[in-house]
């Protein structure tokens, strides 16, 4: 699984949040993940790397999650802009969910929670070629990885991305994953799961409204048009005029 350049818009404008993400996966996990971003401490860049059960390097110092129980008012953290309008963060976590940066790379905000420079990250709808690689690290590197079941709506460690129901999409399609995720310390990301509720959304409701109304008038009309088709009985005359006999040709009924 190959990302080559993730943040392509930051590299088009020299701003340096960018990364490389290559991953491994053995029958839907990642077993070997590797990650490049350029760093102000190392004019060439750093290599984060990890195998499933080996844990995580950069370059070859093993690095950790950041090691708080509970998001810290003064830690940084890294949530998309309208991550907002999908969920409503709890009063708990508002109070102390740290300060927003948003970098504009997946592979570089991973990197930076796998490194503990953030405490964790959220994330709205990545694709699989943006994580494999730095989930796996995140989790060699102490962290955790949530990702928010559809139906169930809750949030749970992440293991196979071809588990229905964790973004997999129905036709089985790996490319078309497509998830929620929080990652970082596994304490700190079950507090900010735990302050996380999915926002209703009017325009959704609107729609699907219309499309149950819509269904019940095709439904209505469609019983009307059968019922217009049946054949009428014929009219039933007045009493006794099946035994009153016709008058002679030439003569009136009256």
């Amino acid at each position: 699984m190959l990302d080559p350049l993730d943040g392509t818009v930051n590299y088009l404008n020299r701003y340096p949040c960018f990364g490389v993400s290559v991953a491994v996966l053995f029958q839907g996990s990642p077993v070997v993940g590797a990650l490049f971003i350029l760093s102000p401490e190392a004019t060439e860049g750093q290599v984060l790397h990890a195998r499933l059960h080996g844990g995580a390097f950069l370059n070859d110092a093993a690095i950790r999650v950041s090691d708080s129980q509970e998001p810290s008012q003064t830690a940084l953290l890294s949530m998309p802009g309208h991550f907002w309008s999908q969920y409503r963060i709890g009063r708990p976590l508002a109070r102390r969910m740290g300060n927003v940066r948003v970098t504009g790379s997946i592979v570089y905000e991973l990197a930076q929670v796998a490194t503990g420079v953030f405490q964790y990250a959220a994330f709205s709808g990545p694709r699989v070629w943006d994580i494999a690689a730095g989930a796996l690290i995140v989790r060699e590197a102490g962290g955790e990885v949530l990702v928010r079941r559809g139906r169930s709506r809750r949030w749970e460690p992440l293991r196979s991305l071809l588990e229905p129901g964790a973004g997999l999409p129905r036709d089985g399609d790996l490319r078309g994953w497509s998830a929620s995720l929080l990652a970082g310390n596994p304490h700190v990301v079950d507090y900010v799961a735990r302050n996380l509720q999915t926002r209703s959304h009017p325009l959704r409701w609107l729609r699907r409204t219309g499309r149950l109304l819509t269904s019940r008038s095709r439904a209505r009309a469609r019983h009307a048009q059968d019922r217009g088709q049946e054949k009428p009985d014929a009219p039933a005359g007045h009493p006794g005029d099946a035994d009153r006999p016709e008058p002679p040709e030439g003569q009136s009924g009256n």
